[in-house]
This record gives C-alpha cells, sequence and structure tokens, in this order.
C-alpha cells in the first residue's frame, strides 16, 4: 500500500483549473501536499496524512490514486463513510481501478447495514465496457464509425454493381450499430455517476425540506445515495433498498453528505 501512495499527480492535468476562490491551482502546492501525506502516512501519523491530501482536494486537485490514498488512510484509522466516498470518487475517475474497487467493497464491508446503492443496469454495462475500453477511445470509435457509415451510404447510392451495394448497405447498418452502441457507452458513463452521493455522517431524513416536516428515518453514515433535488440547504435523496422500501426519497441537510463526481 505505501508504493500505491506514491501518488502520480499529473501536474499538466490541473493547469489551467481554478480553486473555489478563482485562485490558480499551484502544482508545487499539489505536490508538496501530495509528498507530506506519503511521508505522514508511511510513519503511522493517518490523521496528518489525511489532512494533507484533502487540502490538495480542496485546492482542486482530481486525480485517482489522490482518491484512493485518501480511501486507504481514512479506512485505516477507522472512518469507512470517507472511504467510501473516495473510493468511489477514485472509481469516477478510473472504473478499471480493481484496487479501489476491492477498497470500497472492504469499506462497505465495515458499514453493516448499509446497502449499496441499486446500480441502473445500462450503468453496469457501461462500467464493465469502460474497465476494458476508455470511454475517450470509445468516442473517437463512435465519431470514426459515423464517418464510415457515411461512405458506405455514399457507395450504396453509387452505380457500382448490385452485391457491391448490397455488401455496403449491410456495412453501413454493421457501423451504425457499432456507432450507437459506443455512443450510448459513452453517454452512460459519463452521467451515470453525475448525482450519486454518500451520507459522510449519519442523517436525519424528513419528508420535505425543514426540520418542520415529519422524520422519517434517520440514514447511517456511509449510505450511497442519489441526489434527486435542491433546494436551499436541503437535498432529497432516493436511498439505496432498506427495512424503508426499495424506493425511498427523503430530505436532509447539505451539510451531511458529498458528492462522488465533483464540481
Amino acid at each position: 500500500m505505501i508504493g500505491r501512495l506514491v501518488v502520480m499527480i499529473v501536474l499538466g492535468c490541473l493547469a489551467g483549473m481554478a480553486c473555489a476562490g478563482g485562485m490558480e491551482i499551484r502544482d508545487a502546492e499539489v505536490e508538496e501536499l501530495v509528498s507530506a501525506g506519503t511521508e505522514l502516512y508511511a510513519i503511522g501519523n493517518h490523521q496528518d496524512a489525511i489532512g494533507a491530501f484533502e487540502r490538495a482536494v480542496e485546492i482542486g486537485a482530481r486525480d485517482p490514486d489522490l482518491h484512493y490514498n485518501l480511501g486507504a488512510a481514512y479506512m485505516t484509522s477507522g472512518n469507512a463513510p470517507q472511504a467510501v466516498l473516495n473510493f468511489r470518487r477514485s472509481l469516477a475517475l478510473r472504473p478499471s481501478d480493481d484496487g479501489a474497487a476491492s477498497g470500497l467493497e472492504s469499506a462497505r464491508a465495515v458499514l453493516t447495514g448499509v446497502q449499496p446503492p441499486n446500480t441502473p443496469i445500462l450503468e453496469r454495462v457501461s462500467t464493465s465496457v469502460v474497465k476494458t475500453v476508455p470511454a475517450s477511445l470509445l468516442a473517437a470509435a463512435a465519431v470514426l464509425l459515423a464517418l464510415l457509415v457515411v461512405a458506405a451510404w455514399a457507395l450504396l447510392r453509387s452505380g457500382y454493381a448490385r452485391a457491391l451495394r448490397v455488401a455496403a448497405a449491410s456495412a453501413a447498418a454493421v457501423f451504425a450499430l457499432a456507432a450507437a452502441f459506443a455512443a450510448v457507452i459513452v453517454a452512460a458513463d459519463a452521467s451515470g455517476q453525475a448525482d450519486d452521493a454518500v451520507l459522510t455522517e449519519g442523517a436525519r431524513v424528513f419528508s420535505g425540506p425543514g426540520p418542520d416536516y415529519v422524520e422519517m428515518l434517520s440514514a447511517p453514515a456511509g449510505s450511497e445515495v442519489v441526489m434527486v433535488e435542491k433546494r436551499g440547504e436541503w437535498i432529497r435523496l432516493a436511498l439505496p433498498p432498506g427495512p424503508h422500501g426499495e424506493d425511498f426519497q427523503g430530505w436532509v441537510m447539505t451539510a451531511s453528505i458529498d458528492r462522488i463526481v465533483q464540481r
């Protein structure tokens, strides 16, 4: 795990980004924070390591290894809900990361009674495909296949022999189906986790956006939810299946929740 904690922050990916205050991200500061966090983790100072890694995230660093390290540090320090959040953030940036997937399952196992979300079939398929072929490559393939459809259609409309035109029609159909499949997978991968979130602390769930509504239940920290609607300081969530039912929704304070995909 220590070797994994030598985070490869790609400085070029950080260039041009801005932190919440509008300041440019200082690559040197990110690198220094990651290095300090790695050293602190290595000597067993997990809380200060978490502080250094969190500061790097706070100023705008978005890197799967950084979130993996945060997940590992939180897991070691006994904070499974934050471990779930960061392992999922790592997987959102790099779906093929088996280490982050394993860490996520371990963190979920610690949170007894907390159910993982029901993932739609299309999202499960897209995640499986993107683990093998990156979404960017699929997008390029979709564009290329669309161009091949146009070329095949032009050949079909030409005056060449009937056999050649039949072959062109068949090729156009195959290319069109492949292009559509690639486009759907890319779209599903892009939007699959857009509204996913984790309750990083236990939350009281109300029937409406405010404490004057009926309190329906208490959701445990680490619950993986979907954000449905926001009104001021309140967010309506879809909770995973459990004793409260399959399609339960309720309202919690925004302070108790963190998005998987950071904005």
